[in-house]
């Protein structure tokens, strides 16, 4: 363990009153510096005698740091550097071979898109006169038949929803950016859960946002908590993902859901629901959209549910804001590629999405049995539709010590610290992408490792 001090030199550098400056210098130290090892800030009176001012000023400055995402306290033990700066876990990979396991991205399995995108391409060849089309400049919302194909599809989910009401994006991380950009400005008060998106995470601190998060338990927010964060804070949104929640995997019931909407309708908070993989789950809960149309953003992505490199996604809009939306499309990229979108109405017309879903049940269903006979021990949470697990540490691992063991056995996984937000404790668990990698035989060989690493006890690691 190795404590990270700064010096009355440091805070002399900075501006405003005393608990900003020692929290600035503490702030550039974290972002400046990669720590490989477990930081913790000094004891609070110690670091109080340290710079010559009161424990209080200190404890202000730990608070601010908490809020800003950069340290967490832990009960008895301190309060400890996250290990992982900034957006650092929301990226692609570059470096996975075939000696490497990645369990870090969750994305659609690998079945018969290659073999549906060839003979789509081949029609579309044979079409030179409709690929013209494609060509050309449209609405920013997209292709008036394309959206007219997937309201169509969406029936089948129970979503009344017209074309018009749909804006086409490039997947469904543009859609989180295009709401954001269109309706928060910098400064503005945002809720999520405390364990959330990476990339909704990189969203907001890209936008400027002030990012709470709200307390969870088995069946999503907390509906007290979120009520007196809105009493407390008045928030412009809050962002959710109720159906197989990335990274805990858990989906929020009928009854908390009308609960969310009555809170968010007392304090006219928008929502914002991520529901990129929630098709998959089948039955499910209705949509928070279908709950209040006129407050929910909602989310959706064939690029999560068909393929990653499918850029194709759609945002459905309340009323009232749809020009809000497009005109932020419009000023974004002006429209998204046609061709794209096209690719998905084609597979979602002759009926290909729907048996690339099905083989994907299976698969991930499969997938999970094999993790829950390998990791039982160790109490996962999961569903069989979701495209990870949610492993919980024994006491003696902390997830940043595991990610690190895991990575020099050549396996990647995503630790709880990528997915905090807030002040809160970080639970002590990783998520386990089962998805992405393409053959059983080596998800098998990696999740052995995991189970043989939390059998033992890690290696203390030396003073610095």
């Amino acid at each position: 363990m190795t404590i990270l001090w700064i010096t009355p030199e440091h805070i002399n550098e900075q501006t405003g009153p005393c608990y900003q400056r020692i929290a600035k210098a503490y702030a550039e130290q974290i972002k400046t510096f990669s720590y490989t090892q477990e930081h913790q800030l000094p004891p609070q009176r110690l670091l109080a005698d340290h710079l010559n001012v009161t424990v209080g000023t200190v404890s202000r400055a730990y608070k601010r740091l908490e809020d800003q995402g950069y340290v967490y306290g832990h009960v008895g033990r301190g309060t400890f550097v996250r290990q992982q700066q900034p957006d650092a876990n929301f990226q692609i990979q570059q470096h996975i071979t075939e000696n490497r396991s990645d369990l870090s991205l969750g994305i659609a399995p690998l079945t018969e898109q290659h073999v549906l995108l060839s003979q789509t391409l081949k029609q579309m060849s044979q079409q030179p006169q409709f690929l013209a089309s494609l060509m050309g400049y449209y609405s920013e919302q997209g292709m008036p038949h394309q959206r007219e194909i997937i309201a169509n599809w969406l029936k089948q989910f129970n979503f009344t929803v017209s074309a018009d009401q749909l804006l086409l994006t490039n997947g469904g991380q543009h859609g989180v950016n295009t709401v954001i950009m269109s309706i928060c400005k910098p400064g503005d008060t945002v809720l999520c859960e405390q364990l959330s998106y990476p990339g909704f995470i990189a969203t907001a601190r890209q936008h400027r946002l002030q990012l709470l998060g709200v307390q969870l338990d088995e069946q999503g927010i907390m509906p007290d908590h979120f009520d007196a964060l809105c009493k407390k804070y008045q928030p412009r949104a809050i962002y959710l993902n109720p159906t197989l929640h990335n990274p805990t995997t858990r989906t929020t019931p009928a009854e908390r859901r009308q609960h969310i909407i009555d809170i968010a309708n007392q304090y006219n908070v928008w929502i914002i629901e991520d529901d990129v993989q929630g098709i998959l789950q089948q039955p499910r809960p209705p949509a928070l959209y279908q709950y209040a149309p006129e407050r929910v953003y909602y989310i959706g992505s064939f690029s999560k549910l068909l393929a990653g490199g499918l850029r194709s996604g759609w945002i459905i809009s309340p009323q009232s804001t749809l020009s809000l939306i497009a005109r932020s499309l419009r000023a974004n990229c002006w429209l998204t590629p046609p061709i794209t979108h096209e690719i998905a109405c084609r597979w979602l017309q002759d009926d290909s999405t729907n048996k690339l879903i099905n083989l994907q049940r299976a698969t991930l269903a499969r997938r999970h049995n094999i993790a829950e006979n390998l990791l039982k021990s160790f109490n996962p949470i999961s569903h069989p539709q979701s495209y990870h697990i949610w492993l919980p540490l024994p006491p003696t691992w902390q997830a940043q010590e595991l990610h690190m063991a895991l990575a020099q056995q050549r396996i990647d996984i995503a630790p709880s610290s990528s997915f905090a937000v807030g002040n809160a404790p970080i639970p002590q668990a990783i998520r386990v992408s089962i998805s992405h990698i393409n053959e059983d035989q080596q998800l098998i060989q990696a999740l052995q490792k995991i189970s043989d690493l939390l059998n033992n006890t890690p290696h203390e690691p030396k003073d610095w």
